[in-house]
């Protein structure tokens, strides 16, 4: 099996166009935006690389060091479990773990001090690698999810209704045009509140691989 499904230069692609869009629309912390990432990531994938993809809602646990870990989610008896305020989105492909938002990682959990300084590193992980309890990721890069069914459904039923989510993915196809295209820094779209606006890609740079 391929150690990855895209490969770095193309995951970086989607993880900017998807960070510059939510910097525009208001959100001054994009790494709380996950939801977005991973459903415009899984569309971008199915779209211009015709990879089945789809955005998966639950809890998750990556180890950033020996027996280091980082968890989205909350622990309930032991057990780390998911909610609609506690959660993390990503990117399962039928091999495949992406997850389009971890160059973020030190901003989701700056408020942690041990981890303000979490190197950006790209994940995308073999699903045959996934770990099945939390206590199994002891070693760098190991992960664990577990997928919340409901919360899955709900969150992408919700974005197909919403309007402003809808917007953000056509821009985002229009912006990643042709994969054999160098990309476009900056894109000039019609705002119908703001007016004609042009949003440019972030300066974020990522060379590592969890």
């Amino acid at each position: 099996m391929a150690k990855f499904v895209i490969g770095l230069s193309d995951y970086m692609k989607i993880h900017k166009i998807i960070h510059a869009l939510l910097l525009k629309e208001g959100n001054k912390k994009p790494e709380t935006g996950c939801t977005l990432f991973a459903s415009v990531g899984a569309f971008l994938l199915q779209r211009h690389y015709k990879i089945k993809a789809r955005p998966v809602a639950g809890a998750f646990v990556l180890c950033v060091d020996s027996n280091d870990l980082l968890m989205y989610g909350k622990l309930d008896n032991g057990n780390l479990v998911s909610d609609n305020q506690n959660f993390h989105m990503w990117v399962e492909t039928e091999t495949h773990l992406i997850d389009f938002m971890s160059p973020l990682l030190q901003e989701s959990f700056a408020n942690t001090t041990r981890y303000s300084s979490i190197a950006r590193r790209m994940l995308q992980k073999p699903l045959m690698e996934e770990k099945q309890n939390v206590s199994d990721c002891v070693s760098r890069g190991d992960f664990a999810v577990f997928e919340n069914h409901r919360l899955t459904n709900d969150i992408v039923s919700k974005l197909s209704d919403t309007p402003l989510a809808i917007d953000f993915f056509s821009v985002a196809d229009k912006w990643f045009g042709k994969r054999s295209r160098k990309q476009a820094d900056q894109i000039t779209i019609m705002d119908t509140v703001l007016g004609v606006s042009t949003i440019r890609l972030p300066q974020i740079d990522v060379n590592q691989c969890w």
